[in-house]
């Protein structure tokens, strides 16, 4: 493991994340809480790869640390230059923005141009090669969240693991570790560095020669299943723009090709690539940078629809907007993926307490009735709870004295007749609850009366006498 020999435990879970964060060359975001080595992680791994690091603490650097002092000389000839200092970041090649949440607005602006476009003040920085910066979580003392710009120009967000979440093994190696920055005077150990210089170097480059062959192999279904994240993300209020979107299907070639080229994974098939995708997917979202709480419950969620449908050439549907869209419900559908079937009717009827656009109002009646009628005709068997809901929904709008303002809605009604119904007869709720919606076809409620004596029919047709 490439950090175990740079002297970095407990950090196996986020290891290929991180190189391929390197073989990409976008900035990386790493959240962590105080003493999890985030500093020292990005200074071995400059190390490893030969850079000149520094990292700035972005919460007291002074725009003039990071740009020096403009060069009079420069500037009467019109060309815009600057004296370099110390701490001036035109030399450097790799950087750490710490404590990048606690820096001012107006730093944060400044900071967000070198991390956009490696430029200040419209000056390339030539020579930098890798930007991370790193923050504690949003919900530490002093910490804000940050900007939803300058957290969506990270490629990846990457929670680094505290101790304490760690095994045994781990802890003790950590123990016993030290680095530069530790009992200066009291060396006991010595600190861990690649054996050879170029090691990392050259794994990097061959994982980037690889990206293009994998890309020629999975472009297809990643693209496929990206879509298919993005729309059903949208309905489980999971949005991504654009820009990140991108990113994510270059996390994911890049990261195919790390496991690739470390002989991790030798098969491209689909059933071998999911688990790959979803980790892709869990440190490319931003959302931990700032104040929006996604679960990783709804994110395993979205990912299981979207990957379950790559190879499907009809497109799923997120919505149910006509009538012809109940047709594609069967059990089938709905054993499949039965949490997709609770959010479409959700939607259904969250839309249908909305009457200020009666047309749209009445095409989603339409749906719901078509829908009452598929379950009422056995064609789908939805938990009782959702029929309920669905049936429920569709007593409340036709129901004549809720709609005048009468104190007790037909629901009532329905209820009370349904439960003599199953009292007299022994018939399940399901074939009363038909014969209800039956008799309220075309009328604005039930009645009442009507259904009593179907209950003396059924009754009798049951019973005799």
């Amino acid at each position: 493991m490439w950090l175990e020999k740079l002297g970095i435990y407990g950090m196996e879970e986020i290891e290929d994340i991180i190189l391929t964060g390197l073989v990409i060359g976008d900035p990386v975001l790493l959240i962590g809480s105080h003493g999890t080595a985030k500093t020292t992680l990005c200074r071995k791994l400059a190390q490893a790869l030969d850079l000149k690091f520094h990292a700035y603490d972005a919460s007291k650097s002074l725009f003039e640390d990071i740009i020096g002092f403009p060069n009079p000389k420069s500037i009467s000839k019109g060309i815009i230059d600057y004296v370099p200092t110390a701490l001036s970041i035109w030399d450097k090649e790799f950087i750490l923005i710490d404590e990048i949440s606690r820096a001012r607005a107006e730093s944060q602006n400044k900071w967000l141009e070198i991390i956009r476009s490696r430029k200040i003040m419209g000056v390339f920085i030539k020579n930098l090669k890798y930007i991370f910066a790193a923050m504690n979580p949003i919900s530490y003392y002093g910490a804000n969240p940050l900007d939803e710009a300058l957290a969506g120009r990270f490629i990846f967000i990457i929670q680094i693991p505290d101790i304490k979440d760690m095994d045994e093994n781990n802890i003790k190696k950590i123990i016993n570790n030290s680095t530069e920055d530790d009992g200066r005077y009291l060396k006991l150990d010595k600190e861990k560095q690649l054996s050879k210089k170029e090691e990392l170097k050259e794994f990097l480059i061959k994982v980037r020669k690889n990206v293009k062959p994998i890309k020629e192999k999975l472009n297809g279904s990643i693209d496929n299943y990206l879509t298919k994240f993005i729309k059903f993300g949208v309905i489980r209020e999971v949005v991504i723009d654009g820009r990140r979107i991108n990113m994510i299907k270059r996390n994911i070639l890049a990261y195919i090709s790390v496991l690739y080229v470390q002989n991790r994974l030798k098969e491209f098939s689909l059933d071998k690539l999911k688990e790959h995708f979803y980790k892709v997917i869990k440190y490319s979202m931003p959302f931990a940078a700032f104040e929006e709480n996604i679960s990783e419950t709804r994110m395993k969620y979205i990912h299981e629809i979207a990957f379950n449908s790559i190879n499907e050439n009809e497109e799923i549907f997120f919505e149910l907007k006509n009538e012809s869209d109940v047709d594609k419900i069967n059990d089938e559908f709905i054993n499949k993926d039965y949490s997709l079937f609770k959010t479409l009717v959700s939607k259904l009827l969250n839309k249908l307490k909305d009457k200020s656009n009666i047309e749209e109002f009445s095409d989603k009646l339409k749906i719901l009735k078509k829908l009452v009628k598929k379950i009422f005709d056995g064609e789908i068997k939805p938990e009782v709870n959702d029929v309920e809901r669905i049936i429920s929904a569709y007593m409340m709008i036709y129901d004549a004295s809720f709609l005048s303002g009468k104190k007790f809605s037909c629901l009532h009604y329905y209820g009370r007749a349904i439960k003599q119904g199953i009292i007299e007869t022994g018939y399940d709720d399901i074939k009363l609850l038909k014969l209800a919606y039956n008799l309220s076809e075309g009328q604005n409620g039930l009645n009442y009366g009507k259904f009593k004596e179907y209950i003396k029919i059924l009754k009798i047709n049951k019973f005799g006498g």
